[in-house]
């Protein structure tokens, strides 16, 4: 977790979640896009701070709940 100062002078906690997939010529950019968008929610729910691949162990363990 990092902090960011606003211009206020007040520090607020910054935190980063990414879900990553590789997309190849083959594969529809919005079966893509939402594979992605299930590994970002899979990285908030597992603490946050994280980045999220298809061969991330999280991934597989939590693929049941990214279906709701």
């Amino acid at each position: 977790m990092g902090l960011l100062k606003t211009r206020g002078g007040s520090r607020q906690k910054l935190t980063a979640s990414f879900g990553v997939v590789v997309i190849d010529a083959a594969e529809q950019l919005q079966s893509a896009i939402n594979q992605a968008d299930d590994l970002l929610y899979v990285a908030k729910r597992s603490g946050r701070n994280k980045v999220m691949s298809v061969k991330s162990p999280e991934w597989a363990t939590n693929l049941h709940a990214t279906a709701c």
